[in-house]
């Protein structure tokens, strides 16, 4: 009897000590430095995304975001344009990794344009055309703070994206 507890036990331990393992040391097999600057994978329509931490509020004309160990992409916001027209985006960030970027993907041209790296602060006006488009917040073990605010001309819908 006494073989069979301490056989119990010890297969109990193993069993606690494999599972904190797992959850202390998620897989992040699929995420490296090198995402940060991987258009293409930028380019694709699903997301994928892991944060430790995230606190974050979302409008159709401003997000703030404040996160630890972001690892991935993740889509903010879909935005049309029928006719074309501007779109102002006016961003600040403060991260402690150059591992971090906000870009704006155009879904039909298939190119991404960078609206910010690391920390800083930025004010850009595109002038969109026709198509759809995607922001998204993209990041290697990145953790920090971000303030974005829209303000789309005629023509430009802005749609945030479902919130995870």
């Amino acid at each position: 009897m006494k073989h069979t507890i301490r056989l119990m036990a010890l297969i109990s331990l193993c069993f606690v000590l494999a599972s904190c393992s797992f959850i202390g040391n998620v897989s992040l097999g699929s995420y490296c430095p090198d995402l940060v600057d991987d258009q293409s994978r930028m380019l694709q329509a699903g997301d994928s995304f892991f944060y430790r931490n995230r606190d974050i509020s979302l409008t159709n004309r401003s997000a703030s975001l404040s996160f630890r160990g972001f690892h991935g992409i993740e889509t903010l916001y879909r935005l049309e344009s029928d006719q074309g027209g501007k779109l102002t985006i006016t961003t600040t960030s403060s991260v402690d990794t150059s591992h971090y970027k906000l870009v704006l993907v155009d879904v039909m041209r298939e190119e991404v344009i960078t609206l910010l790296q690391g920390s800083g602060n930025a004010n850009r006006i595109l002038n969109l055309k026709a198509g759809s488009y995607r922001i998204k917040t993209v990041g290697y073990d990145a953790a920090g703070t971000v303030s974005m605010t829209l303000s789309a001309g005629q023509g430009v819908t802005i749609n945030t994206q479902s919130m995870r």
